[in-house]
């Protein structure tokens, strides 16, 4: 953790080190026993299911980009359950939501830009660098302009109930309930989308 992530983060300032242990110790502090796994997660991780390295099969994730998110489906937990947020100044209070298995692909659920999807960002990036009066300040520092255009400032309520919808999808499923596949929350946090799977296979495994 940065000190950015500390000035927006519901965890105490003086935590600002590697993400896992300050949330180690926010969890342990409130009396969770925890065990580090700090692994590097990317296309070649594999979720070890048989001892002496067996692993939690349960995964809460978040990512910033769908190439990491699609590695999922590779990566053989018994569940997942990830969330992400938007992150351009008109949508950072959208928040993603998908749960694996999943009745669609990850190619489906996490899909790259299209070509003219990144013609169209590109081309609206360099329009708020131009025009917009507050990145004229930064002067002569077009590359600088460029990247800052349309980029959110993250709040940190946004996070906290996406990080809330993760935990009760748990929850729930270790009761017995339903999985939710997929939900999507529109700007001011109105459910817009929401496909419910009875699927609940594979679920004693991970709580076991």
């Amino acid at each position: 953790m940065g000190s950015s992530n500390c000035a927006r983060s519901p965890s105490s300032a003086d935590e600002c080190r590697l993400k896992t242990r300050a949330t180690c110790a926010w969890l342990e502090r409130r009396d969770f026993h925890t065990r580090l796994v700090e692994r590097r997660f990317d296309g070649n991780f594999r979720c070890h299911e048989t001892e002496p390295r067996k692993e939690p099969g349960l995964a809460l994730c978040g990512f910033d980009s769908n190439a990491a998110r699609r590695d999922l489906a590779t990566a053989q937990f018994l569940r997942v359950v990830e969330s992400g947020l938007g992150g351009t100044a008109t949508n950072f209070d959208t928040i993603s939501f998908h749960t694996l298995p999943n009745p669609r692909s990850a190619d489906q659920l996490w899909p790259n830009l299209s070509k003219e999807e990144e013609k169209e960002h590109a081309e609206n990036q360099a329009r708020l660098a131009r025009e917009n009066p507050g990145y004229a300040q930064l002067g002569k520092d077009e590359c600088g302009r460029y990247d800052l255009a349309g980029k959110s400032v993250a709040v940190a309520f946004v996070g906290v109930i996406a990080g809330s919808f993760v935990v009760a999808e748990v929850l729930r499923l270790a009761h017995g309930g339903p999985a939710f596949a997929q939900i999507k929350l529109s700007p001011e946090l109105r459910i817009c989308v929401m496909h419910l799977s009875a699927e609940t296979t594979r679920l004693k495994r991970w709580q076991d």
